[in-house]
């Protein structure tokens, strides 16, 4: 650990040193060019529209007063956000938004950096790995749910995730964190801010042996940004960023064994698993300003995606001489895409307005996508057997328009939509015959009907005093069919599968009851068509039917005290079945399973301005999550004695923070999460097929864990600039014996102020300084 935390800070050091060095060499003249107009119309008008929703902002602080074991459990925190972990570090978690998944498990949640879509196809349909996220650069994220903004078109029916990094200032941030299990992260983040010209920079390097057996991880990740402004009105950055992982993956664990801990190693299954995933994404951003009420924004972006998953499945059958004991899963996926979107933010007649008139067009390419099995053997050793191997591109193109107006004092209006067309092709390259094991080379070409789908968005929002609002909506969003394996009807031609509709209908009240106590709340309810399902008989997508969900969502801050800051907020969900019938089911009138229909999370934070210490206490619950819900028929048509109804139990969760400020740029952080170490059940599976008896398996939250974390941030002091290299001189030979780091940071390493301040102290400060001075 303190060889990991030293090469840390070297590493860090040196950077920072050659950065520093650049903004003591600017001019006076492009100093003085660095109060540029930072007038935001396009993130205005975004404000504007998201008022009349339930969207949720959260901002830089909210998002870094903790530690995460994955980037996504940001997330789970906030009303409506469920994440199911799925065992393996290195693949994405499921995410769910009032009953629509996303990540590992569904294509309902569309999720973004910097306006560059995370979700691929390369594992599953709208597929996301927030891995490559680095909280440290996120200035701020919006939380929408359901299909109601008309910036997010296919995927945006369970809601939309939407971060935004910190473009451009003057500091040096530095967070290294250590905890159980030999988790190690180390975070930086760099920004010089020269006028006209802005960097900014951001690395994390982590690694982790996991809390199970075959569970190691590793990840790097780098970002940068450049920002130019050619004049007042003109502006544009260019966004590099960085991601490679690899990771081992356990096994799955029975349902049977969840009494003791010792039933926690690997099942078997999790042996030779695991895989890689690379990433490179570049972002070009402009933005004009016509004046101080209208803007052009124009974007493009590019991304590269390399990815393989291992995985150990003893049980698979097939001919005797070709029995697998595994798989691999490769792929590699390109995409790219481009915008232009005209904001407008004034008045009409005297009164508020706002427009909002776009077009952007996305697409993807799977090139290709592989499926291996392995013969029986050892590990990743085994022998590849070609199973099949196919291509796959998705084009997108589409209009969106929207307009706000302030009908009277207490009333605003909004109304937009979006236009999207949907078309690609897919290419079956070959299959693997399950009968004699032999590969078949293929060459069919399909290519999916020219999709069309109007997406409207409405909404109201009554003010009649300052301290009380009130908002309704109504958006339509879309999804396209799953294409895993290209089973999908998105591709057969004219039987193609017509797009998933959902309908959103949502009010809400926003009220500051006092000057200490704030209450959100919302009510929805959410319609499907067109939605389908996997035909275990039929072993393919088919059309199943219509859904039904409604629930609502409470949350409450208070601030009794400049010191205390108490939260809560509580998610309630029901799910149906209206038609839903394949060819082995009729689930009319069943639930959906996997999703609880109570969540509930309190928060009571202490943070003294007086004193230099604080802490945090966070609970989570989620109940009555139900597991299985099927028919009184098994695959076979044989009646069971009665419907198979059971839920998986409920689950309490406890962490604990503590901070210590050592000053105003060092703060040391305990966290203890899950005090109680309780067991938490995530990303249950039934058996197969679902409707027999047998063993549910599953994966788990981590145990009880602990984080140690430092968190460092200073500014660029110029008038340094001539004191350290005397400083390292003099300071080398004094210190060297007392402070060992010292003597093994190089002559060309600059070190500020602040840092020596948080390294050793006041008291030694003071010294050193002193050493200077003469």
């Amino acid at each position: 650990m303190l060889k990991l935390f030293a090469s840390a800070l070297l590493f860090t050091s040196l950077i920072m040193s050659i950065h520093t060095r650049s903004v003591w060499a600017q001019t006076a003249g492009a100093a003085a060019s660095s109060n540029l107009p930072q007038i935001d119309v396009r993130g205005e008008v975004r404000r504007t529209e998201l008022q009349t929703t339930s969207a949720t902002i959260v901002g830089h602080d909210q998002i870094m007063n903790r530690p995460y074991d994955k980037p996504i459990d940001m997330l789970k925190r906030f009303p409506g956000m469920i994440v199911n972990f799925n065992g393996s570090w290195g693949v994405a978690p499921s995410m769910n938004i009032r009953g629509f998944g996303g990540g590992h498990g569904g294509n309902d949640i569309n999720f973004y950096l910097d306006g560059i879509p995370l979700n691929d196809n390369g594992h599953a349909t709208g597929y996301f790995d927030t891995n490559v996220l680095l909280p440290i650069e996120i200035d701020y994220m919006e939380i929408i749910k359901g299909p109601s903004s008309i910036y997010y078109g296919q995927r945006s029916a369970g809601g939309s995730i939407a971060l935004q990094t910190i473009k451009r200032g003057n500091f040096n941030r530095l967070n290294l964190r250590y905890g159980s299990y030999n988790d190690m992260d180390v975070m930086g983040l760099i920004g010089r801010d020269h006028g006209k010209f802005a960097q900014l920079y951001a690395f994390e390097v982590y690694h982790s042996d996991g809390y199970r057996e075959n569970d190691k991880r590793d990840k790097k990740n780098f970002s940068g940004r450049w920002t130019y402004s050619f004049s007042e009105n003109f502006e544009m950055s260019l966004n590099l960023r960085a991601y490679q992982s690899t990771w081992e993956a356990p096994g799955n664990i029975s349902y049977l064994y969840r009494k003791g801990r010792k039933d926690w190693v690997d099942d078997g299954s999790g042996e030779g698993g695991g895989g890689f995933r690379d990433r490179y994404d570049g972002r070009l951003w402009a933005n004009y300003l016509i004046n101080d009420r209208s803007q052009l924004t124009f974007y493009l972006y590019g991304t590269t995606l390399e990815t393989s998953r291992y995985e150990k499945t003893d049980g698979n059958t097939g001919p005797a001489s070709l029995a697998t004991g595994g798989g691999e899963d490769y792929s590699r996926h390109r995409s790219w895409g481009s915008g232009l979107t005209y904001s407008y933010m004034g008045e009409i007649n005297g009164r508020a307005a706002t427009a909002s008139l776009g077009f952007n067009y996305s697409y993807e390419e799977e090139l290709p996508r592989t499926f291996y099995d392995f013969g029986k053997g050892t590990g990743r050793t085994r022998t590849r057997i070609g199973r099949y191997n196919e291509n796959l591109t998705i084009e997108n193109p589409g209009i969106l328009a929207e307009a706000t107006y302030q009908l009277t004092d207490m009333f605003n209006l909004r109304l937009g939509g979006r236009y999207d067309w949907i078309y690609g092709e897919y290419q079956d390259l070959g299959h693997r015959d399950s009968a004699s094991g032999t590969f078949i080379p293929r060459g069919e070409l399909m290519q999916s009907p020219a999709y069309r789908f109007f997406s409207p968005k409405v909404g109201v929002l009554f003010t009649p005093r300052d301290r009380y609002s009130f908002y309704a909506n109504f958006g339509r969003g879309f999804s396209l069919p799953s294409m895993n394996g290209g089973a999908s009807g998105f591709f057969n031609g004219e039987n193609a599968f017509a797009l998933k509709k959902r309908d959103q209908y949502e009010v809400g009240m926003r009220a500051s009851v006092t000057d200490w106590l704030d209450l959100d709340l919302s009510i929805f309810k959410i319609f499907t068509e067109n939605d389908t399902q996997y035909d275990e008989v039929l072993a393919r997508e088919v059309p199943a039917g219509k859904t039904e969900r409604h629930g609502l969502e409470l949350e409450a801050k208070a601030n009794p005290t400049p010191d205390w800051t108490l939260a809560m907020n509580y998610s309630y969900l029901q799910t149906k079945y209206k038609s839903f019938k394949t060819s082995s089911d009729d689930l009319a009138g069943h639930h959906m399973t996997g999703l609880p229909a109570h969540m509930l999370n309190l928060e009571v934070e202490y943070h003294p301005q007086s004193l230099p210490f604080g802490g945090r206490i966070s609970y989570h619950g989620e109940f009555k999550r139900l597991a299985r819900d099927v028919p009184a028929f098994n695959m076979n048509g044989n009646p069971n004695d009665a419907p198979l109804k059971s839920y998986a139990p409920s689950f309490h969760n406890l962490d604990v923070m503590m901070y210590y400020r050592v000053n105003e740029n060092c703060r040391v952080l305990f966290n203890v999460n899950n005090v109680f170490d309780k067991i938490y059940y995530s990303g249950l599976t039934p058996p197969t097929p679902h409707r027999t008896s047998g063993d549910f398996v599953y994966q788990t939250r981590p145990p009880r864990t602990f984080y140690l974390t430092i968190e460092m941030k200073w500014d660029p002091k110029p008038e340094w600039a001539g004191q350290l290299s005397e400083f390292r001189e003099k300071v080398s030979v004094t210190f060297s014996r007392k402070f060992n780091i010292i003597s093994i940071i190089p002559q060309s390493v600059q070190i500020s102020e602040q840092t020596v301040n948080c390294l050793w102290g006041t008291s030694e400060q003071s010294k050193i300084l002193h050493i200077l001075q003469r």
